[in-house]
């Protein structure tokens, strides 16, 4: 008898046990804050729908004492301030805010938010819970930082008109889907690690992506860059599965931070807006291989430290923007495909092991820069530089072949003085420095108009002479090289680029 009551005993506790899995729902109506826990009859039940007034004294009994819990509803609640002994490190909580890791890691696979204007959704309030969706209603004012993080059941999310926090919808590996409209912000992190995001819906008004927004968003394809877009935020985009970076619509660019498309696999092409004034980050595109196209700005003023290193397959970057005045530490690193390069007239710094690797080259044009650029450590390593031409003037070759690494190419030397560019008349038009006095002289009609430009195209000044000759100052001309753009009496035009001894 003794052992089938132990039976009889054990089947009992199982039963009760079992119980929970039963529990009828729970509706409850506060009048008082914080006294939730004297409303609720079952803290078994499996969900909960709260009318009334409530704060974070109630919010925390919930997610301590109802194990269960499963539905929440907080639609009909209103969430009043807490001023009492200590919560979880605080004696205050703000009305209207769902405190921080309310819910954190509980067993809430639904919620219903509260309708109140202006709710506030803590940190970490319900990161790491099984909710399969969520809803917001109109008057959530912010979410916070990685509220619905890590949560595994997630598929879709519509984000709202709000303040987002970051990592608000980090590493949520279900999540497949996100409707933007209503963002016109990413933030920082908002969908890293969403590995099964493939679809970002409405992003055309975006006017900025944060840092690490999309980061291992390893099914995310494709993506929309709109007009309003001024800055893609650091590693926002890194080990995604884009294929192609258009964002030639957004004018307003001003900024791609490090790492942005960094270790992008399939990315193949990337288009930026001609015109912007756009600063570009370090590893930009760091080892995205596929790349066979890419077009950078002529308003790029530098290359970055790794910018487009290990893009082996691009050719499009062999002639540098014109505005470049440095190339960073291994920028073009591993660039086999450029068989040329010209090289800008403002550049006057090239980085350590900045075209290393750079097995294709067969020439680069150094006739632009207006002094031998500097170097730093082992600039060309692993290309063979006696198989390489390098472009110079007659007048800069010594300086040339003075200067370390530089004295290791095949050298190319070209007439430098007096070197006529597209003359109607070649022998019409001569010019000559003696000193800092330009002096140019015409063997036919008088000269119109003389202009002097930098070799990047910039007037340094333009006189009308009617004259057959002129003497122009340049003393406070910067550079060395100029170009000498003339216009005779007959219509007749030339120009000559000479150099300053």
């Amino acid at each position: 008898f003794l052992s089938m009551n132990i039976i009889a005993k054990s089947f009992l506790a199982a039963a009760l046990c079992a119980a929970p899995l039963f529990a009828a729902a729970e509706s409850v109506t506060v009048s008082q804050p914080g006294s939730l826990a004297q409303a609720v009859t079952d803290k078994n039940a499996s969900s909960l729908s709260v009318e009334g007034s409530v704060n974070a004294a109630d919010l925390y009994w919930v997610a301590a004492e109802m194990p269960q819990l499963s539905a929440l509803d907080l639609s009909k609640a209103v969430i009043a301030p807490y001023s009492g002994k200590m919560l979880r490190g605080r004696t205050q909580y703000a009305a209207g805010t769902i405190p921080a890791s309310a819910f954190l890691g509980s067993k809430l696979t639904s919620v219903v938010l509260p309708e109140a204007d202006g709710t506030l959704l803590g940190e970490s309030c319900f990161a790491g819970t099984d909710i399969e969706s969520i809803a917001f209603p109109a008057g959530i004012k912010a979410v916070g930082f990685a509220a619905f993080a890590g949560c595994p059941k997630l598929k879709e999310v519509t984000v709202p008109a709000a303040e987002i926090g970051a990592y608000a919808f980090a590493a949520c590996p279900a999540l497949a889907k996100a409707d933007l409209a209503a963002a016109s912000v990413v933030a920082d992190g908002s969908f890293a690690d969403c590995t099964a995001l493939s679809e970002v819906l409405n992003t055309q008004n975006l006017t900025a992506i944060g840092a690490k927004a999309f980061a291992g968003c390893s099914a995310l394809a494709s993506f929309t860059f709109g007009k309003d877009l001024t800055s893609v935020g650091n590693a926002a985009f890194e080990r995604t599965a884009l294929t192609a970076a258009d964002l030639t619509a957004a004018s307003g660019l001003r900024r791609i931070g490090d790492w942005a498309f960094a270790h992008d696999a399939a990315l193949t092409s990337v288009a930026l807006p001609a015109d912007a004034a756009l600063k570009l980050g370090k590893g930009s595109f760091f080892d995205s291989n596929a790349i066979t196209a890419i077009s950078l700005p002529d308003g790029i003023t530098a290359l970055p430290d790794y910018v487009l290193k290990g893009v082996s397959a691009a050719d499009g970057h062999a002639v540098l923007p014109a505005a470049v005045d440095s190339i960073g530490d291994y920028a073009l690193k591993d660039n086999r495909a450029v068989a040329a390069l010209t090289l800008p007239a403002a550049l006057s710094h090239i980085g350590t092991g900045a075209m290393e690797g750079m097995t294709g080259l067969a020439s680069i044009d150094a006739t632009a820069p207006q002094a031998v650029p500097s170097l730093g450590s082992d600039v060309w390593k692993g290309v063979d530089q006696s198989k390489v031409n390098l472009n110079v003037y007659d007048y800069d070759e010594a300086a040339y072949r003075a200067a370390p690494q530089w004295q290791n190419f095949m050298f190319d030397i070209q007439t430098g003085v007096n070197d006529v560019v597209n003359p109607d008349d070649a022998s019409a038009v001569q010019g000559r420095f003696i000193g800092t006095d330009l002096q140019v002289r015409s063997a036919g009609a008088e000269m119109a108009s003389v202009s002097v430009f930098t070799v990047s195209g910039v007037l340094l000044v333009s006189v009308e002479p009617q004259a057959d000759e002129i003497t122009i100052d340049t003393a406070g001309f910067t550079g060395r090289v100029f170009l000498v753009s003339v216009v005779l009496a007959d219509g007749s035009k030339c120009s000559i680029k000479l150099a300053r001894n």
